[in-house]
């Protein structure tokens, strides 16, 4: 429905965009003005500030909460790292339980050595603290008393509490009021320690309310990235705006360092859910430090597969070309004392983690797991929740997955100039094979759910195949008839399939999935967007058999930060860093829609009023405006 009435006019600039898009967030944070000056150059071994960061938030997130399955397999920091300054000859050796960096006055012109030989050490700033031993800059928040004992801070946040009390008091945390008032065993830990004038928790917790007991007053102290020119999406339809919203600042509480799962549970990064949260990022951020270190901790598991899930090892490869789309190859991620350009670096880890993933591709171009069990004691495929996916069936969306991770290494080696490419490419060329002589049924037109099965009735094989350009830009009918959603059970997957119905012409009924999916999270109200829909009849928080097991801060579930510019306006980068771009609008039922996309060029504003589009793009940016609908119904 559309709702112009409530915003009569239609922004004309960047800035008026921004600031009418904060009505609809419900982030609680002031736009600026908080966090300390973070400038002391440290220097770290390459790949050494991420793994020292993943290890500390890991840590962190089993130590806070009750309930957490995330595989062990994650990479460790070294235990010892070298640093020299070949041209003065000055020579640092860190010790045994201390952190594997050091700080400098001049940065410049430094080598580190974790073991593997001596290379560029890469800068980081921070303060006297090194910068993985610090958390986003720290914004005070006074919850509102809502009832006697309970309060609120008006949106979910990841932080601590203070509270002002002559003795210890009784401290419940909760994502949502029902959390927060459960005497069930709580999925947070809410230990005090005494500090200058009360006490504090002795943990960051990810939460919205809190109940104390024995309290005269309480702040929240929590964290959170500031963001000097985000983006923002607008429409004439209220709803929209909400959900754009909301999913935006999911994505912003989300940023903790690396891109986690949620802030209550789990606080860690995982694979699957960068390769989408790439995607929001991108729309509403811009943070390419956040996802470039977040792939960089996650692509050197200590063994086996990353988050112990095959596909997951899949989408790490996937999502270092969509950081190419999305954030370019031209700019060094970080100072020049970084070492290689972005390109060069992430080829190289691209073609040494594929090693990872060769062995158990077989002569037939068919990717086999090993049993190397996964985070919950599973199988190594997880594809999404209820996805049935033995060890011992070959599953044909795990394969379509194999083929777009193949083509999208072959893609990023083949333009970095790197010999792996030929590999890449040779390996792609059999899997695909195999996948169209086993896994497509021509006679139905249509994917089936296993390699030379005869159901075909899975959605996955189906979004999947359209988002891996495996229909080219002309999707079959059958194709797209066979995204069902309703068979879609996760956010995570739910993202995805609506990006393949618009990708297959069905923009309407994507877009009407978005209001449908999300909105009913938004009467429950929330803050933030879960972990999981809510199901009739079924507690809204209720999750792995527990009353509250379900996280309402999930990085996974924020996909409409990106689906509502790329459907609405129809906003498409077709080439690296957003240097080409795609407008092609479908406003449908709203009167208006406009965008302020944060590209490595600058803001990127796209208006659609009516039949009128207008694009304003910063140099280094070319506009392709098609004004024909991508919509079949």
């Amino acid at each position: 429905m559309s709702e112009h009435s409530q915003r009569p006019t239609v922004p004309g600039t960047a800035t008026e965009i921004r600031q009418r898009a904060q009505d609809f967030s419900p982030a609680p944070f002031p736009e600026q003005g908080y966090g300390e000056s973070r400038g002391v150059p440290w220097l770290y071994a390459e790949g050494e500030y991420e793994r020292l960061l993943m290890h500390r938030l890991v840590t962190e997130g089993f130590a806070a909460n009750t309930n957490v399955h995330y595989a062990e397999n994650y990479a460790r920091p070294a235990q010892a790292v070298r640093f020299r300054h070949p041209a003065s000859g000055a020579l640092h050796q860190t010790e045994p339980g201390d952190p594997t960096a050091l700080r400098v006055e001049d940065e410049h012109g430094w080598e580190a050595d974790a073991g593997s030989g001596w290379s560029p050490a890469h800068v980081r700033r921070g303060t006297d603290i090194p910068p993985h031993l610090l958390d986003e800059p720290t914004a005070a928040i006074e919850p509102q008393q809502i009832a006697p004992g309970l309060f609120d801070v008006g949106a979910e946040v990841l932080g601590h509490v203070f509270c002002r009390a002559d003795r210890r008091p009784v401290l419940r945390t909760g994502e949502s009021r029902d959390e927060a008032l459960s005497d069930a065993p709580p999925e947070s830990r809410h230990d005090l320690v005494a500090v200058e004038g009360g006490w504090r928790s002795a943990h960051r917790l990810g939460f919205r309310y809190l109940r104390l007991k024995g309290v005269e007053q309480a702040r929240v102290e929590a964290n959170v990235r500031p963001v000097a020119t985000p983006g923002a999406f607008l429409c004439s339809d209220a709803t929209l705006s909400t959900i754009w919203g909301t999913a935006a600042y999911t994505t912003r509480l989300c940023q903790q360092g690396l891109s986690l799962d949620g802030v209550k549970r789990d606080r860690m990064p995982w694979a699957g859910d960068q390769a989408l949260g790439l995607l929001t990022n991108a729309f509403t951020l811009a943070d390419v430090r956040s996802a470039a270190d977040t792939l960089t901790a996650l692509g050197s598991p200590v063994e086996g597969y990353v988050n112990g899930l095959a596909d997951y090892s899949l989408w790490w490869v996937i999502a270092q070309q969509e950081m190419r789309t999305y954030f370019g190859d031209g700019s060094r991620v970080g100072p020049a004392t970084d070492g290689l350009p972005g390109l060069a670096r992430r080829a190289s880890a691209v073609d040494e983690f594929l090693d990872r993933i060769f062995p158990d591709i077989g002569e037939d171009g068919v990717l086999r797991p090993r049993g190397l069990g996964s985070f919950a004691g599973g199988g190594p495929v997880l594809i999404d929740w209820g996805v049935d996916a033995r060890v011992d069936e070959e599953l044909t969306a795990l394969q379509v997955l194999l083929v777009w991770a193949l083509a999208a290494a072959t893609r990023l080696l083949t333009d970095a100039d790197h010999p792996g490419a030929s590999r890449s490419s040779a390996l792609h060329d059999r899997a695909l094979v195999s996948l169209w002589e086993r896994g497509w049924d021509d006679g139905v037109g249509a994917w089936r759910t296993h390699l030379g099965g005869a159901d075909t009735d899975s959605p996955y094989p189906h979004l999947l195949a359209v988002l891996a350009g495996l229909h080219g830009e002309s999707v079959p009918t059958t194709v797209a008839d066979s995204i069902d959603l309703s068979q879609v059970r996760t956010p995570f997957m739910t993202g995805f399939a609506l990006r393949a119905l618009h990708r297959s012409g069905r923009s309407l009924e994507a877009l009407d999935g978005v209001r449908s999916r999300w909105k009913p999270m938004l009467d429950m109200g929330a803050s933030t967007f879960w972990e999981e829909f809510p199901h009739d009849g079924e507690s809204p928080f209720e999750m792995y058999g527990r009353p509250f097991g379900k996280s309402l801060c999930h990085g996974w579930g924020a996909a409409p930060a990106a689906l509502l510019p790329e459907i609405v306006l129809g906003l498409r980068p077709l080439d690296s860093g957003w240097s080409t771009v795609e407008v092609r609008p479908l406003l449908a039922d709203l009167d208006w829609a406009a965008a302020v996309v944060p590209t490595p060029h600058g803001g990127l504003v796209v208006i659609a009023d009516g039949p009128e589009i207008r694009a304003d793009a910063p140099d280094g940016i070319r506009v392709i405006v098609r004004e024909d609908s991508p919509a079949a119904e």
